[in-house]
Protein backbone atom coordinates (compact mmCIF):
# COMPACT_ATOMS: atom_id res chain seq x y z
CA UNK A 1 0.00 0.00 0.00
CA UNK A 2 2.71 2.37 0.76
CA UNK A 3 3.94 1.99 -2.39
CA UNK A 4 0.71 2.53 -4.32
CA UNK A 5 0.28 5.82 -2.07
CA UNK A 6 3.80 6.89 -3.21
CA UNK A 7 2.40 6.83 -6.74
CA UNK A 8 3.84 3.92 -7.87
CA UNK A 9 1.25 1.67 -10.44
CA UNK A 10 -0.13 -1.47 -9.40
CA UNK A 11 1.31 -3.19 -12.81
CA UNK A 12 4.48 -1.68 -12.41
CA UNK A 13 4.44 -3.27 -8.45
CA UNK A 14 3.16 -6.60 -10.37
CA UNK A 15 6.10 -6.63 -12.61
CA UNK A 16 8.16 -6.15 -9.32
CA UNK A 17 6.31 -8.76 -7.61
CA UNK A 18 6.55 -11.08 -10.59
CA UNK A 19 10.08 -10.50 -11.77
CA UNK A 20 10.91 -11.87 -7.97
CA UNK A 21 8.43 -15.27 -7.47
CA UNK A 22 9.96 -18.23 -5.87
CA UNK A 23 10.65 -20.93 -8.03
CA UNK A 24 7.56 -22.83 -6.99
CA UNK A 25 5.15 -20.35 -7.57
CA UNK A 26 3.98 -19.60 -11.27
CA UNK A 27 2.42 -16.52 -11.16
CA UNK A 28 1.41 -13.51 -8.75
CA UNK A 29 -1.65 -14.87 -7.04
CA UNK A 30 -4.88 -13.19 -8.56
CA UNK A 31 -5.94 -11.44 -5.37
CA UNK A 32 -2.78 -9.85 -4.55
CA UNK A 33 -3.40 -8.30 -8.43
CA UNK A 34 -6.68 -7.16 -7.60
CA UNK A 35 -5.72 -5.98 -4.17
CA UNK A 36 -3.20 -3.97 -6.13
CA UNK A 37 -5.32 -2.77 -8.55
CA UNK A 38 -8.45 -1.80 -6.27
CA UNK A 39 -5.98 0.41 -3.88
CA UNK A 40 -4.40 1.82 -6.95
CA UNK A 41 -8.37 3.13 -7.97
CA UNK A 42 -9.07 4.39 -4.32
CA UNK A 43 -5.25 6.70 -4.35
CA UNK A 44 -7.12 7.64 -7.79
CA UNK A 45 -10.76 7.92 -6.41
CA UNK A 46 -10.22 10.98 -4.17
CA UNK A 47 -8.34 14.52 -3.81
CA UNK A 48 -7.98 16.24 -1.06
CA UNK A 49 -8.85 20.45 -1.02
CA UNK A 50 -8.74 23.06 1.76
CA UNK A 51 -12.51 23.28 2.66
CA UNK A 52 -15.01 24.61 4.73
CA UNK A 53 -18.20 22.73 5.69
CA UNK A 54 -21.86 25.07 6.96
CA UNK A 55 -24.25 23.81 8.85
CA UNK A 56 -26.71 23.07 9.37
CA UNK A 57 -27.55 26.75 9.22
CA UNK A 58 -30.36 28.03 11.36
CA UNK A 59 -32.77 28.59 8.32
CA UNK A 60 -33.65 27.75 4.76
CA UNK A 61 -33.07 31.45 3.60
CA UNK A 62 -29.79 31.29 5.16
CA UNK A 63 -28.82 27.89 3.73
CA UNK A 64 -30.21 29.42 0.23
CA UNK A 65 -27.61 32.92 0.74
CA UNK A 66 -24.92 30.60 1.40
CA UNK A 67 -25.18 28.25 -1.33
CA UNK A 68 -25.54 31.48 -3.96
CA UNK A 69 -22.74 32.70 -2.61
CA UNK A 70 -20.73 29.78 -3.06
CA UNK A 71 -22.00 28.95 -6.29
CA UNK A 72 -21.12 33.12 -7.59
CA UNK A 73 -18.00 32.19 -6.42
CA UNK A 74 -17.46 28.79 -8.28
CA UNK A 75 -16.69 27.65 -4.71
CA UNK A 76 -19.53 25.24 -4.24
CA UNK A 77 -18.03 21.27 -3.06
CA UNK A 78 -20.83 19.76 -1.86
CA UNK A 79 -24.63 20.68 -0.59
CA UNK A 80 -28.07 18.88 0.73
CA UNK A 81 -30.56 20.96 1.29
CA UNK A 82 -32.57 18.93 3.15
CA UNK A 83 -29.81 19.15 6.36
CA UNK A 84 -28.84 22.64 5.37
CA UNK A 85 -25.25 21.86 4.94
CA UNK A 86 -22.92 22.77 2.51
CA UNK A 87 -18.96 22.96 1.64
CA UNK A 88 -17.03 25.15 0.14
CA UNK A 89 -13.80 25.76 -1.10
CA UNK A 90 -11.64 27.43 1.66
CA UNK A 91 -10.75 30.78 -0.15
CA UNK A 92 -14.09 31.73 -0.52
CA UNK A 93 -15.34 30.67 3.28
CA UNK A 94 -15.51 34.03 4.68
CA UNK A 95 -18.06 35.29 1.88
CA UNK A 96 -20.12 32.40 2.00
CA UNK A 97 -19.88 32.69 5.84
CA UNK A 98 -20.98 36.76 5.39
CA UNK A 99 -24.01 35.79 2.93
CA UNK A 100 -24.95 33.79 5.25
CA UNK A 101 -25.23 35.60 8.43
CA UNK A 102 -26.94 38.65 6.33
CA UNK A 103 -29.83 36.19 5.63
CA UNK A 104 -30.33 35.00 9.03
Amino acid sequence: MAAIARGLSAAAIRAFLAARLRPEQAVVPPNVCDALVLWERERDRATARRAALFGPLPSQAAFAAAAAAARRAGALLWEDAGRRLLVTARAAARAVHEAAAAAS
